[in-house]
């Protein structure tokens, strides 16, 4: 088997390079790199060091090489020489198939149907995939409930507004439905960190007046 050291573009700059270069790396997001020469000089001399042990290294992405920032020709030289993959979205085979390992990474089995549902009307990607069953999971426990597909439908909508929002107060009624007359049991506070898609829970009050942080 193989196995790569990961890091993330961001922390390239002071890098210990025969540390790094003592196995395979993996080196993400790299179109984000500030073009730094320290940093491109770096990169280089990483390239030859990985060649000369007879390492890998795998560079991502969000766009094609041949639009990153790197002013180093030696460097620029190297990178368009690499053999270069994309990854498109999962079809819907894949995709639900992604769907049931995570859940079941969680030793949760939904109906086929709630995988379907997911898959219908989910973004279709990892990060996004992986967030939603987090999100459901959260969700379910919370409020007692399994994941059906009416609990994934009306789950759905909240994780789909929340993915643009940079803060909530959410009000839930534990062991009932929903309606208009209902009294919250608690609140849910909560705010979305820097570089982070959706909200994460700061603070909750319940209807005894305890506060949780």
């Amino acid at each position: 088997s193989l196995s790569a050291n990961v890091i993330n573009i961001s922390d390239f700059i002071d890098i210990d390079l025969p540390k790094v270069t003592s196995a395979s790396l993996v080196i993400e997001d790299i179109d984000e790199q500030p073009g730094s020469p320290e940093l491109e000089n770096n990169l280089f001399h990483l390239f030859n060091m990985l060649l000369t042990n007879n390492y890998y290294l795998l560079l991502t992405s969000k766009k094609d090489p041949k639009f990153w920032t790197v002013n180093l020709p030696d460097l620029r030289s190297r990178i368009l020489g690499m053999r270069n993959a994309r990854l498109l979205p999962p079809d819907d085979k894949l995709f639900v198939a992604l769907i049931a390992k995570l859940f079941a990474d969680r030793q949760i089995y939904p109906k086929p149907e709630v995988l379907q549902y997911i898959a219908r009307h989910g973004e279709r990607s990892f990060s996004t995939a992986s967030r939603l069953v987090d999100f459901l999971d959260k969700a379910a426990l919370s409020e007692g409930k399994k994941i059906s597909l009416k609990f994934t439908a009306s789950q759905l909508h909240k994780f789909n507004d929340l993915q643009s929002i940079g803060a909530a107060i959410q009000a839930y009624s534990d062991g009932s439905a929903w309606t208009s007359d209902s009294a919250p049991t608690r609140l849910v506070f909560a705010t979305t960190p820097n570089g982070q898609p959706s909200p994460t829970e700061r603070m909750r009050i319940t209807s005894d007046g305890a506060m949780q942080m």
